[in-house]
C-alpha cells in the first residue's frame, strides 16, 4: 500500500496560499514616472517614482482692504516642474521581470478594455 501511496503523492499538485496584509506604512500614490537606476553593487535596481507638479508657492502677498484680504499683488515660487520622489523600490533582476511581465499583461488587457469600449461607442 506504501507503493501505491508515494505514487500518488507525487503527482498530486500541491499549492500555497498567499494573505495580502497591508502594512502600517501602506499608502497609494499617483504615479507620473519613475527614475533610477543600477545599484554600485551590480545586482539590484533601485527605482524611485514620482509625481509631478507645479511648485507651490513659498510666499503670497496680498493687499489688505480695509479687514479683509484683498487680490493677491505678489508670488514668490520656483520655476519649472516639481518631481516629487514618493518611495524608492529596491529589487532584483527576477523580479523585474516579474514586474515587465505584469505590466505587459495589464497593458494587454487595457487595450482590450480600450478596443471594447471604442466598439460600443460606434
Amino acid at each position: 500500500m506504501s507503493d501505491d501511496h508515494d505514487s500518488e503523492s507525487e503527482h498530486q499538485e500541491s499549492a500555497i496560499n498567499f494573505h495580502y496584509l497591508k502594512s502600517a506604512e501602506f499608502r497609494t500614490y499617483h504615479v507620473d514616472g519613475a527614475f533610477g537606476g543600477i545599484a554600485p553593487s551590480g545586482k539590484y535596481i533601485h527605482m524611485s517614482i514620482y509625481t509631478e507638479r507645479h511648485p507651490l508657492p513659498r510666499q503670497i502677498t496680498h493687499v489688505v482692504e480695509g479687514n479683509s484680504v484683498g487680490a493677491e499683488i505678489d508670488r514668490v515660487t520656483r520655476d519649472g516642474i516639481i518631481r516629487e520622489l514618493q518611495a524608492d523600490l529596491v529589487f532584483g533582476k527576477e523580479t523585474a521581470i516579474t514586474m515587465v511581465e505584469w505590466l505587459q499583461g495589464k497593458l494587454g488587457q487595457l487595450a482590450e478594455l480600450e478596443s471594447k469600449s471604442h466598439k460600443e461607442a460606434q
